[in-house]
């Protein structure tokens, strides 16, 4: 039976997903302790609205064309497409840049430092180009690739993170640990994927002509996404500024331990 269940390409997949899934989801809670000792519950508060914005920004930073990945006709449309998912979080994530230094030195936006605060479009970048590189992955079947990109963000980011504990550097710490974790599952993400896009013709007009092209995924699935994921992050808003980041870093620690077992699955067969 187990033979069977595994001679199933889709089960087969799925466990590929599944593994890197559960080790990237476990390596952040098996050092919970150690961290818990290494950054305090505001720095983690900190954190975890760090966290909620670059995530909820992430989330439109490729205007959903790596959705558009799977209709697109052909091999090199949907090279395109990917490359054009790129672009366009390189340009969302410079705007936001303008957007987070405006909000530090002119409405006083103190909670998170400066240096956290420059993080966030660099991070959105990140997350926009792994939606993308993920997706066209995903439709080339290289799931081996994806799961190994799962492990090295997760990795990646604990390591950071507990080697810049012993530092003092606080919210920063953690900050960039997440940051440096999504930088190198894009970097694998690239590299495993690095001879198609070499061999892809892409310029300026090619980039608004597939804009315009798959704008409907960005009217019909952004909206809906972007709600979706700000509803699932609202607690940390809501908490930092009704309570503290204290009590928003307590909550954090407490929804990520709740949450890993269902989105583990969630995730992976997703």
């Amino acid at each position: 039976m187990l033979k069977r269940f595994i001679s199933s390409d889709f089960n087969r997949n799925s466990l590929v997903l599944l593994s890197g899934t559960v080790i990237s989801q476990a390596l952040p809670l098996i050092f919970a302790p150690i961290l818990a000792r290494l950054y305090s519950p505001s720095d983690f508060g900190a954190f975890s609205l760090f966290f909620s914005i670059a995530v909820v920004l992430g989330t439109v930073s490729s205007a959903k064309l790596d959705l558009a990945l799977y209709t697109s006709l052909g091999r090199e449309n949907a090279l395109i497409t990917a490359m054009s998912g790129i672009v366009f979080s390189l340009l969302f994530s410079l705007l936001i840049g303008i957007i987070c230094w405006i909000s530090y030195f002119i409405w006083e936006l103190k909670s998170l430092p400066i240096s956290v605060l420059l993080l966030i479009p660099f991070t959105v970048f990140l997350i926009g180009c792994s939606q993308s590189l993920m997706a066209f992955s995903n439709r080339e079947k290289k799931f081996s690739a994806i799961s190994k990109a799962k492990v090295i963000l997760g990795l990646v980011w604990v390591s950071v993170n507990v080697g810049l504990g012993f530092t003092n550097l606080g919210v920063f710490g953690l900050a960039l640990g997440y940051s440096m974790g999504q930088l190198f599952s894009v970097l694998k993400l690239a590299y495993s994927n690095r001879k198609a896009f070499f061999l892809v013709r892409f310029n300026v007009a090619i980039f608004k002509r597939n804009l315009l092209r798959n704008r409907s995924f960005a009217f019909i699935f952004l909206p809906a996404h972007l709600i979706n994921t700000v509803a699932s992050n609202g607690p940390s808003f809501l908490l930092s500024s009704m309570f503290g980041l204290e009590a928003n870093g307590y909550y954090f620690k407490a929804a990520r331990v709740g949450e890993s077992p269902t989105g583990v699955i969630r995730n992976s067969l997703g």
